[in-house]
Parts: C-alpha cells; sequence; structure tokens
C-alpha cells in the first residue's frame, strides 16, 4: 500500500472535493470569452478592410479594449462565472485520519456530486388466500366485482352469477384459467349475456390460478 505524505494527500483532497480552479464553469466562461474576442477581432479587422473607415492603432487598441470590458461584464451579468466556494474554510481534521482509504470520485466537485438514489423497495406480489371470499379478494375486486358483484353474485346485463354459475362449478381449476386468459367475446355460444369479457393474459399464471381457484371454492361452497 503506498502512503503519500499529508500535504499531498491534504491537496489532492481539496481538489477532489471542493474543486480546482478548472472547473466546467470556468472553462466555459473562458470559452464564451474568447468567442466573444475573436468576433471583436473580426469586427476590426473588416472595418480595417474599407478604405474609408481605416483607423489608427490607437483606435484599434481602445474598441479592442472595449470589447474586452463589455464581454466580461455581459458574461457576468449572464451568471456564466464558475461556482466554486472560493470562500470555503479547511476542515481540521487530524493526521491519522488523512491515511484512510476512501472512496473518492474522479475529478469529483462539490458542484458535481451525485444525488442519492434510494434502493428500490421490493413489493410483495398479490396472492389470493382461496379461504376468503371473493369480497375479501383484492384480485377479484379490482378486475372481477364491477361485472360480477362484489360477491360473486352477478350483475344484470353485465355478468353473470360466479356462484351459481353451471361452467364454474364443472370446470376445473385448468379450464377456467385459460377463459380468464384468453376471454370471451360477445357473439360466442356460450355467452349468457351477450357481452364481451375482457382478457386478463397480461396476469401472472400463478395470480389467474389463485382467481381460479377461488371461484370454484365459491361456486363449491354455495352448492354445499
Amino acid at each position: 500500500m503506498l502512503l503519500l505524505p499529508e500535504d499531498i494527500v491534504r491537496n489532492m483532497w481539496f481538489v477532489f472535493e471542493e474543486g480546482g480552479m478548472w472547473l466546467p464553469e470556468t472553462l466555459i466562461f473562458a470559452l464564451c470569452l474568447l468567442v466573444i474576442l475573436c468576433t471583436g477581432i473580426l469586427i476590426i479587422s473588416f472595418i480595417n478592410l474599407r478604405p474609408k473607415l481605416r483607423m489608427t492603432i490607437w483606435k484599434n487598441g481602445a474598441l479592442l479594449a472595449w470589447v474586452v470590458v463589455a464581454s466580461a461584464v455581459s458574461m457576468v451579468a449572464y451568471g456564466l462565472t464558475a461556482s466554486g466556494d472560493v470562500n470555503s474554510k479547511a476542515v481540521a481534521i487530524d493526521q491519522a485520519d488523512w491515511i484512510v482509504v476512501a472512496e473518492v470520485a474522479p475529478f469529483g466537485m462539490a458542484s458535481r456530486k451525485p444525488v442519492p438514489v434510494p434502493d428500490p423497495v421490493e413489493v410483495a406480489p398479490v396472492t389470493v388466500d382461496t379461504a376468503q371470499d371473493s369480497a375479501m379478494s383484492p384480485l377479484y375486486n379490482v378486475h372481477c366485482s364491477a361485472c360480477h358483484g362484489p360477491n360473486g353474485e352477478g350483475i344484470e346485463g353485465l355478468g353473470v352469477d360466479l356462484v351459481a354459475s353451471e361452467f364454474v362449478a364443472s370446470s376445473d381449476s385448468d379450464a377456467l384459467v385459460v377463459l380468464l386468459g384468453e376471454g370471451r367475446m360477445p357473439d360466442a355460444k356460450t355467452s349468457l349475456t351477450g357481452r364481451p369479457m375482457p382478457s386478463f393474459a397480461w396476469m401472472g399464471e400463478e395470480e389467474l390460478h389463485g382467481l381460479a381457484v377461488l371461484l370454484q371454492d365459491q361456486a363449491s361452497a354455495a352448492r354445499n
């Protein structure tokens, strides 16, 4: 392990953490200033190319100085100066604390520190408790109760009574999973209401199977 002297470590720490003199804003400021100066020089050269507008060296110098002052004032006015904190105070740290392997971002400045992002929270998948009735099932309440009622008793003109349905009672869970995944067209021969049943193929296999078992259990409990 390479140990550097305290003064070198201290200087490196302040460059990485507090920012050096060549901040991105400083470079942008210098670039904008250079562009304005070059533009002023081109304007002066264009003026001197005109015979009637040819100026003396003193007038050229005065015009160039005016361009420099105007460019500096305009840069300050638009807030393009560097955002480094020139009044930063040194932090009192013991010498022993300097010899520590710490994680630093390359060329990390105070104005460029990353924003902390919280870790994603894992959400437990929604499962169906077959011991509960349909009114207590989150899946049924969200996807089925609007047409079939909160307890599966059906709504006239929308959805059939699932509790007393012969199709539900005579079908196994696999057949109900297929029905839930494919849906039913309004002109299907097995349609009793003449209204379409949406497809729930986007749901997970476990959710479809749990919903099918729930419907079977309710139909079986109603017959007993």
